[in-house]
């Protein structure tokens, strides 16, 4: 194949410009349309907008693929080869119909698809990346806000108003988006993106940054929702480590002491995962005092009221955890128990719902608090095991760019985040479940760690990187 060389005319300029300018426009809809999906989500209206959302996602998909990379890749194959699968289960569920094509988790998934496609394809990656982190920051930062201050509100009433979807306080877990885990993935985006863009950016920038940063870090903590704490402090981890081996490996490069470096490493990493994850509990502490001077101030007696009963969720006696095993059991009785089930799922069609018995009561869930899990209950053994070939490739360009010492600093951290992202996917249907408030930042991350360890090895090769323009029609980017 001859290698694609970028042209370097005017005319050649102006394409790319405008390549990225189209691209650039076309990512920041999807990320704002995601990011407020909870608010505008309905019957009516969402079954229109995620059908146009999914025909210009797969424009841009089409368009990276056949005028920027120029070649029909791995991904591209294992991806079609999962919704043939899926298409195939919803045709046993529900007969044989074309509903599936434009059915919103096909649209919802194209539109995440187009994400990691842009970015491994767009001319200019980095202009991207610093305009979409300014576009997540801003708007995440908004529902943050917007949230805390309506929840704050519900609490100067004797009996504290509950506004799942604006913000309220349920068992002291600040709630929005309808549930306090919602909320916690958006806090987490935001925590996540804003201490990339600290690492990255210049004093100016970095004051609004360690801003939304705090921002995230308090709500997140308000929320109580200790699997996004978690994902935050599996990143803190994972980049501390590997921040950690390559300064030893240039102070001393035996291999007798390999071990005992990395040993130390280990240590130290796991040590700033505890306090990091411990520290998600000052917020509410921090909250509960503030409230309690404003509500002396202005004499609130029912605000006081409310204030006095705030306090950490406690881990000890929460029975989340073993509320989620109790789902995880049923869900594998409940595929276990049919074949057809088990191989190809009940389709994203399907409405079982998960029926889980607590000694005397039963309560019903629509999902599986287990991405992996619920991938087997939509799609079967089958489905799970086509989608692991982009999953794996994703996670293993993730890896090289995270153990690469060349590569810059903040982006072995978005490296790291993946990695956080997918702690996630434990006990939520997230973070690559159509649908998931998070997955926009981890197809952001795959298709940016894939972008740039092509990249470097094309550079290494002697060949022009991705997103450049062929000479002509005949040439193709290996």
């Amino acid at each position: 194949m001859k290698t694609a060389q970028k042209l370097t005319g005017s005319y050649s300029e102006r394409k790319l410009q405008f390549i990225q300018i189209v691209l650039t426009a076309v990512i920041i809809l999807i990320v704002l349309m995601f990011c407020f999906q909870t608010f505008w989500n309905s019957t009516s209206v969402s079954i229109p907008v995620y059908a146009a959302l999914g025909l210009i996602s797969a424009i841009s998909i089409g368009c990276c693929v056949c005028f920027l990379q120029r070649r029909i890749g791995f991904v591209l194959i294992a991806l079609a080869s999962f919704f043939v699968v899926a298409w195939f289960s919803s045709i046993l569920a529900i007969g044989f119909n074309v509903k599936f094509l434009y059915s919103a988790f096909v649209c919802i998934s194209l539109s995440y698809l187009s994400v990691y496609y842009i970015f491994c394809s767009i001319p200019d990656y980095e202009k991207l990346i610093k305009t979409l982190s300014a576009v997540i920051a801003v708007a995440n930062s908004a529902i943050c806000i917007f949230v805390l201050i309506n929840a704050s509100r519900s609490l100067c009433y004797e009996e504290p108003l509950e506004d799942k979807m604006n913000g309220c306080f349920t068992g002291w877990r600040l709630c929005g988006l309808r549930n306090p885990n919602s909320m916690a993935m958006i806090c987490l985006a935001l925590l996540l993106i804003s201490v990339f863009s600290i690492i990255r950016t210049h004093k100016t920038a970095r004051a609004f940054y360690s801003v939304s940063a705090f921002l995230g870090w308090f709500t997140l903590g308000l929320t109580g929702s200790r699997t996004s704490q978690l994902a935050f402090s599996t990143t803190c981890c994972l980049f501390v480590f590997v921040l950690l081996l390559d300064k030893f490996k240039k102070r001393n490069q035996e291999k007798k002491k390999v071990v005992l470096q990395t040993t130390i490493a280990l240590i130290i990493a796991i040590t700033v995962t505890a306090l990091v994850f411990v520290s998600f509990a000052l917020p509410t502490l921090i909250y509960k005092g503030m409230l309690f001077v404003i509500a002396k101030i202005i004499d609130n007696k029912d605000l006081l009221n409310n204030v006095v009963g705030a306090a950490p969720r406690e881990i000890v006696v929460d029975p989340t955890a073993s509320g989620r095993l109790g789902i995880w059991k049923q869900v594998l009785r409940d595929i276990s128990q049919d074949i057809r089930h088990l191989l190809l799922g009940i389709s994203n069609f399907g409405d079982d719902a998960i029926h889980v018995n607590y000694g005397e009561t039963e309560r019903v869930y629509d999902q599986s608090h287990n991405v992996f899990l619920e991938w087997i209950r939509r799609f079967g053994l089958t489905g799970l095991i086509v989608w692991l070939f982009p999953l794996g490739y994703w996670i293993v360009n993730g890896a090289k760019m995270l153990f690469c010492v060349k590569e810059k600093t903040e982006y072995r951290y978005l490296a790291a985040g993946m990695g956080g992202l997918l702690v996630t996917g434990l006990a939520e249907t997230s973070p690559f479940y159509p649908g998931a408030l998070l997955a926009p930042p981890f197809f952001l991350i795959c298709g940016l760690c894939v972008r740039l360890n092509r990249d470097r090895e094309a550079q290494k090769a002697g060949e022009a990187p991705a997103g450049t323009l062929s000479e002509t029609p005949e040439e193709s980017v290996e």
